[in-house]
C-alpha cells in the first residue's frame, strides 16, 4: 500500500466530528406509515364475487389480486393530502385460503397498507376470503409518501413469502 502525504494545510480536518453520509441505511426522519397488523374477514367486502376474469385487470401473484387501471393500482391517481397519497383499490382474493400481504421493513417509512378507512395505515394485512363466494372482494387501498414504485409481500395460507412489484 502506498500513502500520499494531503496537500496545503494537513490532511486532518480541524472539525473531527463524526458525519454520515446519507444513504439507504440512514434512517429515514419521519415517522413509519406502517405499522401493527390488521385481519380483514368477511363483514365488509363488496357484494358480489367480482369479475371472473379479474387477472384481466389486476396486478396479481396466485390468488390474490389489485385491481386499476394499470393493470393494478395507479398511483398517479391518488389524492395527495397532507404530504401522503392516499391510493383505493380493490382487492381480490379467489377462492377460500386466506393472503397475507406486507409491507417490507425498509419500506414503511413510505408506505402502509389501508384498512376500511383512511388511517391507520398497516405493515401487514390478512384477508380472509368468505365461505360463500368464489372470490372475495375487498375494500383497500395504500398510504404513500411518494409515486415511486414499491413492493409487497404475499403470502398465501402458510405457502412462501412472494414478491409483488407496483410501479404505480
Amino acid at each position: 500500500m502506498t500513502l500520499l502525504p494531503g496537500c496545503g494545510e494537513g490532511s486532518q480536518p480541524n472539525d473531527t466530528t463524526a458525519r454520515i453520509a446519507p444513504g439507504a441505511r440512514t434512517p429515514p426522519t419521519h415517522p413509519k406509515l406502517a405499522v401493527g397488523s390488521k385481519v380483514r374477514d368477511c363483514d365488509i367486502t363488496f357484494d358480489g364475487p367480482g369479475p371472473a376474469d379479474w387477472r384481466k385487470h389486476s396486478l396479481w401473484i396466485g390468488p390474490f389480486g389489485l385491481a386499476g387501471p394499470g393493470p393494478g393500482p395507479d398511483f398517479d391517481e391518488g389524492a395527495l393530502e397532507g404530504g401522503l397519497l392516499t391510493v383505493k383499490t380493490p382487492t381480490m382474493v379467489a377462492g377460500h385460503r386466506p393472503v397475507t400481504i406486507s409491507v417490507p421493513e425498509a419500506q414503511r417509512y413510505r408506505i402502509g397498507i389501508l384498512g376500511v378507512h383512511p388511517r391507520p395505515a398497516y405493515a401487514s394485512v390478512t384477508y380472509v376470503p368468505c365461505d360463500d363466494k368464489p372470490r372475495t372482494v375487498f375494500a383497500a387501498g395504500f398510504l404513500l409518501r411518494d409515486r415511486r414504485p414499491v413492493t409487497l409481500l404475499v403470502q398465501v395460507g402458510d405457502g412462501p413469502v412472494r414478491g409483488l412489484h407496483l410501479s404505480g
